[in-house]
């Protein structure tokens, strides 16, 4: 598969283990961190040895965009960690985020760039076998787990990253292209995985089942005849999810933790009652929001950022004191857009940013040749977005790790898929 860089046996054998590690990798962050890390490190060395390097592809210059962005990331994190003196010691995840972003994403570079993976559909129906083997492990981990505080990782963080992998294989199983087995492999895997967020109890994350859900059935419609069945099941779909929020909301044990969240928004509004994890979350929203505007250009800092959330309430009234006991607790605000407003204003955000809008530029660079790739992309795009909306993922080393293993993932399927027609610099 690696050609002769290095010898046959020795590529096999790190391909295997690579597999088996990103199959695994749902069980615990120090497996897919051991995945990150020795990828990183074996493909700098063959990045090291290949001197000179082959001329560039389009495929290439797709993964240099997101080396590009991930280091302007960082930088920008690493600017605004300066101004306010917190470069060490660190009173924020940002910069070894940022870190761990940049190294994955040279990582996914090199292995396109230097090692040029040979066409293999075996290859590639490996990686989605070892994903959909990784969702099925995050099953039975939600399974096992007695409540969300047992499962790998911080419960959202984990949900999005299992995430990150079904939105890799719904692209799968709608590309018509694909063998009948490999796209029945990929929908189990999406089922496992919808399965899995599910049980996390993490609702910034149901979304992802929605996507996946509209992304089956827009393939299904371009694909149909009878284009009028398709719409008929769309609309099945869309009446059988609305049963099911209706049945989980009305069950006494608020399976989903929906009832929780229609509840607490209503002791915001009635009471000022702050003391859930929404209502907490409403009134971070808030203090973001009123602190950036005051400083939109370089925020406040992360040690004032705390200092503002560890001191809600306190000398004003008892009572408004205690409606906020719960927010003391928090150590950001639960919005990641919010939280680099707060902490390091337009600089912060724009680090943010940048990645976001990058992954757009590269799911378009790469839909005229592969537009299963950039389903992928998209998905992944999706995932970020939106479940920064309500968590600050990448303050949990496992999200950023699996967010750069799955842009990895794509490039590196797509290089398998074939060469790319030479598209302008």
């Amino acid at each position: 598969m690696f050609g002769t860089l290095p010898p046959i046996r020795s590529a096999q054998a790190a391909s295997g283990g690579a597999l088996v590690l990103l199959a695994l990798s749902s069980l615990n962050s120090k497996i897919a961190g051991m995945l990150w890390g020795l990828t990183f490190i074996v493909t700098a060395i063959l990045a090291i040895r290949a001197r000179p390097w082959p001329p560039p592809d389009a495929l290439d210059r797709i993964a240099r965009l997101w080396v590009v962005a991930t280091t302007l990331g960082l930088t920008c994190w690493i600017v605004s960690a300066a101004l306010w003196d917190e470069l060490y010691p660190q009173y924020s995840a940002e910069i070894n985020a940022g870190l761990r972003l940049i190294t994955g994403a040279l990582a996914a570079y090199w292995l396109t760039r230097v090692v040029r993976l040979s066409r293999s559909e075996m290859g590639s129906h490996a990686i989605t076998f070892a994903v959909s083997i990784a969702s099925l492990v995050a099953l039975l981990v939600a399974l096992l787990a007695n409540n969300r505080e047992q499962l790998p990782s911080h419960a959202i963080a984990w949900a999005a990253a299992i995430g990150l992998m079904i939105v890799l294989l719904v692209a799968r199983a709608a590309d018509s292209t694909q063998s009948a087995p490999s796209r029945a492999v990929a929908a189990l895997g999406v089922l496992f995985g919808a399965l899995a967020i599910l049980g996390s109890q993490s609702r910034g994350v149901y979304p992802v089942i929605a996507w996946c859900v509209a992304v089956l059935l827009v393939s299904w419609y371009r694909r149909s005849i009878n284009r009028g069945r398709v719409l008929i099941a769309s609309a099945l779909s869309g009446l059988a999810i609305v049963i099911g929020l209706a049945i989980a909301i009305a069950h006494p044990s608020d399976p989903r933790r929906l009832q929780e969240a229609i509840s607490s928004v209503q002791q915001v509004r009635d009471a000022q009652q702050y003391n859930t994890p929404t209502g907490a979350r409403i009134y971070l929203f808030t203090l973001a929001w009123q602190t950036f505007k005051e400083s939109p250009w370089i925020g406040v800092g992360a040690q004032n950022r705390l200092a503002l959330i560890h001191g809600s309430g306190l000398g004003e009234s008892e009572v408004r004191a205690a409606s906020l006991w719960h927010v003391r607790d928090m150590g950001h605000v639960h919005n990641a857009y919010l939280h680099h407003a707060m902490d390091g204003g337009v600089i912060s955000l724009l680090g943010f940013l940048l990645p976001l809008g990058m992954l757009a530029l590269m799911a378009v660079r790469l839909r005229a040749q592969h537009p299963a790739s950039a389903l992928q992309i998209w998905g992944i795009l999706f995932i970020h977005a939106l479940t920064n909306l309500t968590s600050v993922n990448l303050a949990h080393n496992y999200y950023a790790l699996m967010l750069v293993i799955s842009v990895a993932l794509v490039l590196v399927q797509a290089r398998l898929a074939g060469p790319l027609l030479q598209t302008p610099r």
